[in-house]
């Protein structure tokens, strides 16, 4: 299906998702200056930066596999989730555990498992009011996943992609938006259209036409195809 489509109607943010989105809106407004000059292109390329940290957090997710089932349950997501220093403020783990396993089948796959990091630290920033100025000059460095401070790095590509493919700030990703920013600047237009529709279809996973903040970070890989197959034009 081609060119492009208006947004559907974007269902309520849960108070979970709206503490998330808050959180990244608060990012976003300390790195004004930031945002003014960034593209898609100048986003994705920084994805290769940050490898390094979720190779550690697989490495991480393993260990705390105990029964190695590809997956945590509560016990094990507790046991990680304190040793990383990643406590939700103002909900228990469990509560948190609730909000991320997409699937519903009581336990994280790594994918779960990383948007249980992701959001967690959102919704901390948000409920200690910290928001922290992103230095997208950062070196790659072999620093643990058990530094906050490279969970915090990590976030930036989240914070930076997420800001300028939801153009209207209500806490979805459309189609629409997702094709103006592809499209932005570039000559091929069809060829654009086609690489951000097949982005689009990878991030909204359950087909509703909205992309949320936790299929966007559980689709994080196909924002990484996008930019291996668009390398020559971003």
């Amino acid at each position: 299906m081609g060119g492009v489509c208006s947004a559907l109607t974007a269902p309520p943010l849960s108070p979970f998702e709206a503490k998330c989105l808050k959180a990244i809106q608060n990012q976003a407004a300390a790195n004004l200056d930031k945002l003014k000059n960034a593209s898609l292109g100048s986003v994705l390329r920084k994805f290769g930066h940050w490898r390094f940290f979720f190779e550690q957090c697989k490495k991480v997710f393993e260990e705390y596999d105990g029964n190695k089932s590809n997956t945590l349950d509560l016990k094990e997501l507790q046991a990680c989730a304190t040793q990383l220093k990643v406590v939700p403020t103002g909900m228990s783990i469990e509560e948190s555990f609730r909000e991320v396993d997409v699937d519903n089948t009581n336990d994280l796959n790594f994918g779960e498992f990383l948007l249980y990091l992701v959001t967690v630290n959102m919704v901390n920033s948000e409920t200690q009011n910290v928001a922290a100025s992103i230095n997208w000059e950062e070196p790659v460095s072999d620093e643990s996943p058990e530094s906050m401070e490279g969970i915090s790095r990590a976030l930036t590509v989240v914070v930076m992609a997420w800001t300028l493919l939801d153009g209207n700030s209500n806490g979805y990703i459309s189609k629409r938006e997702t094709l103006a920013v592809a499209t932005q600047g570039h000559q091929n237009r069809q060829v654009d259209i086609d690489l951000a529709e097949k982005l689009f279809k990878g991030l909204d996973a359950d087909g509703n036409g909205n992309v949320s903040f936790k299929e966007f970070t559980l689709g994080f890989q196909c924002l990484q195809d996008y930019n291996m197959a668009h390398l020559d034009t971003l």
